[in-house]
């Protein structure tokens, strides 16, 4: 018998053996697991023993959970299966959970099918990029398992998903895709006509319908009253026909959720109109409470905004006139959310200009005061960032509005004096126009006095 004859007989009889261990242990395998730790993880005939170390596996290597982790301990031991024998492993102080991409099998009620909203490359393994095919956009596939909460399981910003396609190919994306309960409604939803729109949907209807996307059936009637807000008007970010019939999608509770397929309830087209950008602000526009100068509104609507909603738009006169003109603070309202902008226009001879200030993300307005008694209204703002807030206090220098400080959110102003209590940041006056102001910081705690642009410290 030839030497390659006997090597290849070896290897069949080796993948064989591990088969048949794989089956043997059926019952006890708890997940399946991947290495993703560059320098490989290692593998030990006893457990708890750090010098029994039986082997190192690669990068990208496929082996078994025995037995469900124990995020109670510090150093946590399981028992794995690999190459047909029973090992341990360790992470906590030697290794962390993202040195594994570990996956459970589907609970017997979660969803098994869905369409991808994007064509993708079906991986060998969670870690790489080798394809074994690629899926084309609103593909039927089966998800096998998801990622388990322990460990790191996102590509692109997408979660990795072991899935199993029409044609019986199995492996790994990473794409966007939408769930449904069964293989049919999935098969119903890849057919479908897909428009990317994204609006507000006004219901009409007395007793509308709202469907579970994944099951195409009626939802709780008792959650209409969640789903909808005070003018039955609903964000929606795409819609699709299904057997002749136009759906609206949206995700209860999150008005602002731009991301194609990930929506959680359908609206069918009979059960009232959809509103685009323009028709959604023309919408709130004839159902505002204003009843100011129209011509405002008109300037308003040329600014640069995202579903400008008009039907509590508040105008606030800053000053009269003041070198040439009048200034205006404008609060408009985002789509149906609760976020609001800001902008100053400036009017002279009847027409109304934007008016930008330098240096600034923008304007919250927080409130409105003259704290210096010069009938020039300043105005404060709110900054949210990064999980932190401040105010900046914006007022009116050298002829125009500029940012005079920021300040935490604690500050007090009471009788037009300031009071700070975790010190601020100061912006300085800068010969150059076109420039940013200087800023410096305090940090001690004061009383403040606004005069003409300037911070002034009192005792």
């Amino acid at each position: 018998m030839k030497y390659k004859t006997l090597i290849s007989m070896f290897l069949l009889l080796s993948l064989d053996c591990q088969s048949i261990s794989e089956r043997m242990h059926k019952s006890e395998i708890v997940s399946e697991a991947y290495v993703n730790n560059p320098n490989g993880l290692v593998l030990y005939k006893t457990k708890g023993d750090l010098k029994s170390k039986e082997v190192v596996l690669k990068p990208e290597e496929k082996f078994y959970f025995l037995e469900k982790s124990n995020k109670a301990e510090k150093e946590s031991w399981r028992k794995v299966l690999y190459d047909g024998k029973e090992l341990f492993t360790t992470y906590g102080y030697y290794y962390s959970h993202f040195d594994i991409w570990e996956y459970q099998p589907l609970d017997n009620g979660r969803s098994r099918f869905a369409v991808t909203e994007q064509s993708t490359d079906l991986m060998e393994s969670p870690n790489t990029y080798t394809t074994i095919k690629s899926i084309q956009e609103f593909s039927v596939i089966e998800v096998l398992s998801f990622g388990s909460s322990s460990g790191s399981h996102y590509k692109n910003n997408h979660e990795v998903l072991k899935v199993k396609t029409q044609d019986n190919k199995i492996g790994f994306i990473d794409s966007p895709i939408s769930m449904y309960k069964t293989e049919l409604i999935a098969q119903k939803n890849a057919k479908a006509e897909v428009v990317q729109s994204e609006g507000y949907f006004m219901v009409t209807a007395i007793e509308p319908i709202f469907l579970d996307i994944e099951s195409m059936s009626p939802i709780d009637k008792t959650k209409y009253k969640e789903i909808l807000s005070k003018d039955n008007l609903v964000y929606v970010n795409y819609s699709k026909k299904i057997d002749g019939v136009r759906y609206y999608s949206f995700r209860s509770g999150h008005p602002l959720e731009y991301l194609l397929g990930d929506s959680s309830i359908l609206i069918p087209e009979s059960n009232g109109k959809f509103l685009n950008e323009k028709d959604f602000t023309e919408y709130t526009i004839q159902n505002k409470n204003f009843k100011g100068d129209k011509s405002i509104i008109e300037q308003v609507k040329k600014l640069q905004g995202y579903f400008l909603n008009f039907s509590d738009f508040k105008l606030t006169k800053l000053s009269d006139d003041f070198k040439g003109g009048k200034y205006y603070l404008v609060t408009v309202r985002k789509g149906m959310s609760d976020i609001y902008s800001s902008y100053l226009l400036k009017e002279y001879k009847d027409a109304y200009s934007q008016i930008e200030v330098k240096g600034s993300l923008g304007i919250v307005e927080v409130k409105t005061f003259d704290l210096d008694g010069d009938g020039v209204l300043e105005i404060l703002s709110l900054v949210q960032e990064r999980g932190s807030a401040y105010y900046e206090l914006f007022g009116m220098r050298n002829g125009k509005y500029q940012i005079i400080a920021s300040l935490s959110t604690d500050t007090e102003f009471i009788k037009n004096v300031i009071y700070v209590k975790n010190g601020f940041s100061e912006y300085l006056p800068s010969k150059d126009e076109n420039a940013y102001s200087n800023s410096r910081a305090h940090s001690s705690r004061m009383k403040l006095k606004y005069q003409k642009g300037k911070l002034i410290k009192i005792k």
